[in-house]
């Protein structure tokens, strides 16, 4: 089959790999990326720039096809490439009130969402205020007591502690009935919020970039880049005013590690903005002087600053703050990202590695408990998954979901009963494309108490009464809104490439394209007729292979493969990896990350 759409069909994969055990996600459809006028200017790239061939086709491939776009991309300037964030709607006005307070010495709330892009965002606005000199505190909502967002009760603890200016960020966008009771309580709400907007709440300022009218729509930032993008505006308006002295009022380019903490892992597009805000931030995540990150980094065994990089931010620092929002006090991360104690930022940093691990065990439970009801009650036949079950954590119902959606490729709600036990249902959506969770959840909003999120992803509260008519609908509206095509899962791959064109060089130069993420995937290859020379199992499900094209042999990796029947020796495959550098024991190599596998 050609290079052109398709490589190969689910279909097709399926066929030649047989049955797969039940823990492989169903194959993927590979899609070439680069269509051919892109071989020009890949050639044309390569000549101008020093790079590979390799790269090249990548870059080309992915719209960046000019030298100058790819010396844009790969060298991201903030004095060049920084959009003004005094186009961003609201910001002025904002920044304005803010420093307003701060000069008046009133009572500043920044109230923050409990995960990694919340946290990271609101302790940029502390940290920036108090360096001010403003009156400012923070409030973080505990997940199980208080849910998401606003609430009436912490709007009444933030009156009876004096609060005179409450600022939201990472939420506050959906939740009017709070803010008109933080109004009538005599508090000035200022919103800073990333996620759609149904109605505009009747806050004093929303600096939303998904609100009709702002111009910063398109660059899709998370919360944390919004508020520093906000930082610099706060800037240059505190430099014009006499009242606050210039040696006080911090450089925005100190806070570019939390900035780049929850552009990461809050999945935005890693593209443009985020682009440059993620890869200076990772620089500075190198290099950060702040206790907490410091102390976080040594916990997770990511300190090596050679090294350090976005998987590391993705993987290892993430899910370690996240785990406190999602199993006890989410506030202790935000001393953590604030304070200026080596002691207790080690204390602290300690604790959530430990809060991890349980997460680990209780998600695993959780997950285990919905593929069996999955697999024995044949629920993937249908267009969506709405699982609840009495013991499931509402901590961990969101990374659940997100397995399930690897695993089969559908929509998947999952829920467990609130704080109040059978009352209350609390959900967490996550998704493909096609079906946009915010607007799924805006159709069911009948029914549910409380909701919002994003195209991706979302959560949701409902009473235990409309639980069944909750699942129903969910998999009706899944029904109206996807075509049989969007349940293919695929992949899309940069170029077709022999096993001999991979070598150190082009492996380093390919990583030279990071941060990888969600716009910016790690490159992915095809190679052809490659022959399984050995394989040897490891832990966890993971295979390490020796593959060879008569030529050469090269090392690879196939996490959670074991148990694939291509990947026995002698079978000649064809595979869709990714070219990495392995650093082991101080020798460094060249390795294939397979991420797919079928026979043609």
């Amino acid at each position: 089959m050609p290079l052109v759409g398709l490589v190969s069909t689910v279909d097709n994969l399926t066929t030649n790999s047989v049955e797969l055990p039940r823990h492989l996600p169903r194959p993927a459809a590979i899609r070439m990326r680069a269509p051919s006028a892109a071989k020009d200017a890949a050639q044309t790239i390569a000549q101008e720039l020093g790079l590979s061939l390799v790269t090249a086709r990548v870059l080309a491939g992915r719209g960046v096809d000019t030298p100058e776009l790819a010396k844009s991309f790969l060298y991201p300037s903030l004095r060049e490439h920084l959009p003004d964030p005094k186009g961003i709607l609201g910001a002025e006005e904002a920044a304005k009130r803010i420093l307003d307070a701060a000069s008046a010495g009133r009572q500043i709330t920044v109230y923050t969402d409990f995960d990694v892009d919340g946290l990271s965002s609101g302790s940029q606005l502390y940290l920036f205020l108090r360096a001010l000199g403003a009156k400012v505190n923070h409030y973080t909502p505990n997940r199980f007591t208080e849910g998401y967002g606003l609430s009436l009760e912490a709007i009444e603890t933030l009156s009876k502690a004096a609060t005179e200016q409450l600022v939201t960020v990472d939420c506050g966008v959906s939740n009017a009935k709070e803010i008109a009771a933080a109004k009538r309580a005599g508090m000035e709400v200022i919103v800073i919020d990333h996620h759609q907007v149904h109605e505009l709440p009747p806050a004093d300022v929303v600096v939303d970039p998904a609100q009709a009218g702002c111009p910063f729509a398109e660059y899709e930032l998370c919360a944390a880049g919004l508020v520093w993008m906000l930082l610099i505006v706060l800037r240059g308006q505190a430099e014009a005013r006499p009242e606050f002295e210039a040696a006080n009022i911090p450089n925005p380019k100190d806070f570019l590690d939390l900035a780049a903490l929850g552009t990461i892992c809050d999945m935005v597009p890693l593209v443009g903005l985020n682009r440059l805000i993620a890869s200076r931030g990772i620089e500075a995540l190198r290099e950060t002087k702040r206790p907490g990150l410091a102390a976080l980094k040594h916990t997770a065994g990511v300190e090596n600053k050679k090294r350090f990089g976005c998987s590391h931010v993705s993987f290892g620092l993430g899910p370690r703050i996240n785990a406190a929002g999602r199993l006890d006090d989410p506030g202790q991360v935000f001393e953590l990202l604030t304070t200026g104690s080596s002691g207790k930022a080690k204390a602290i940093a300690s604790k959530l590695n430990r809060l991890n691990s349980e997460r680990k065990t209780i998600e695993e439970a959780v997950r285990q408990s919905c593929l069996d009801e999955i697999e024995e009650s044949r629920l993937y036949e249908g267009p969506a998954f709405a699982m609840y079950g009495d013991d499931y954590h509402s901590g961990v119902i969101g990374i659940v979901a997100q397995r399930l959606v690897e695993q089969y490729h559908k929509p998947a709600a999952v829920m467990g009963p609130g704080e109040d036990g059978a009352g209350i249902v609390k959900g967490s959506v996550r998704s493909i494309r096609g079906f946009h969770v915010a607007q799924a959840l805006q159709q069911l909003d009948d029914i549910l108490i409380k909701h919002g999120g994003h195209a991706q992803a979302g959560g949701f509260s409902l009473e235990r009464a409309n639980l069944e008519e909750f699942q129903r609908r969910f998999a009706q509206c899944a029904a109206e809104t996807l075509q049989p095509q969007d349940y293919v899962r695929s992949r899309t791959a940069d170029a077709e490439v022999a096993v001999c064109d991979i070598n150190f060089e082009v492996a380093a130069e390919l990583g030279t394209l990071q941060p990888f993420g969600i716009g910016n995937p790690a490159p992915l290859l095809v190679a052809r007729d490659v022959r399984v020379d050995s394989v040897q199992s490891l832990g966890n499900g993971h295979l390490r292979l020796r593959l060879t094209d008569g030529s050469l042999f090269i090392p690879a990796v196939a996490w959670r493969f074991r148990g694939h029947p291509l990947l026995a020796k002698g079978q000649r495959i064809s595979i869709a990896f990714q070219a990495e550098i392995n650093n082991y024991r101080g020798m460094s190599s060249v390795q294939l990350n397979i991420r797919e596998v079928w026979q043609d």
